[in-house]
């Protein structure tokens, strides 16, 4: 996925070869007329100045007619800027989607972000497969004061800017039976799939723990 080149060679060496021509035509006006002026004029004195001057035209209209975007790839390819934008719309839902979870609890974070096909990977038992079946399980979660955030380290999506995934660390903080809060913490992988209404909504989700992050 080479994000750096026109999506019509073709097209862009017409419009290099239209600028280089461009250029020719420009440097021979503007020597014929220097040089009719030299000669109209008969200074031989004053030729090395005019010469150094149109050496300097020349330079500056080669440089602006071969000029190029290169500082802007992405204007020049639709697909790479599309990619890029499901990127950060991806990453925007998945921190929303944390968010939610920490304010509004994990069972309308879960049910918000689902698709109706998304598969949740449960740590040590099997996936719960399907929106009904996530919904089901997320009721049955017991009200501790447990919150469950998280933070995204790397987002990506596909060519086409319907598919894409993130990956970060998630940190559960609760209380034990002495009142004391404890905190577990793991990564997670979460695959998103952009919805008919544009949306995105994850269509796997899963994690394992890990020991405390550095």
């Amino acid at each position: 996925m080479n994000g750096n080149w026109p999506k019509k060679p073709g097209l862009f060496l017409a419009l290099q070869l239209f600028r280089v021509h461009y250029a020719l035509f420009i440097i021979h006006f503007f020597k014929n007329a220097l040089l009719c002026k030299v000669s109209q004029n008969k200074t031989n004195h004053s030729l090395p100045k005019m010469k150094i001057s149109l050496s300097l035209l020349l330079i500056f209209v080669w440089a602006a007619s071969c000029r190029t975007r290169v500082d802007s790839p992405r204007a020049m390819n639709p697909a790479a800027a599309m990619r890029q934008k499901a990127i950060d719309e991806i990453r925007e839902a998945d921190q929303n989607f944390s968010i939610m979870a920490e304010k509004q609890g994990l069972a309308k974070a879960f049910t918000t972000y689902a698709a109706d096909e998304a598969i949740k990977m449960n740590d040590g038992t099997a996936p719960t497969v399907g929106f009904d079946a996530i919904r089901a399980q997320m009721s049955q979660l017991p009200s501790d004061g447990s919150v469950l955030s998280w933070q995204v380290l790397k987002a990506d999506a596909a060519q086409s800017g319907e598919l894409g995934y993130t990956f970060g660390q998630w940190m559960l903080t609760s209380k034990d039976e002495a009142g004391k809060r404890k905190a577990q913490y793991g990564v997670y992988v979460t695959v998103w799939k952009r919805q008919r209404n544009g949306q995105w909504r994850f269509v796997i989700d899963g994690g394992n723990t890990t020991p405390e992050p550095k």
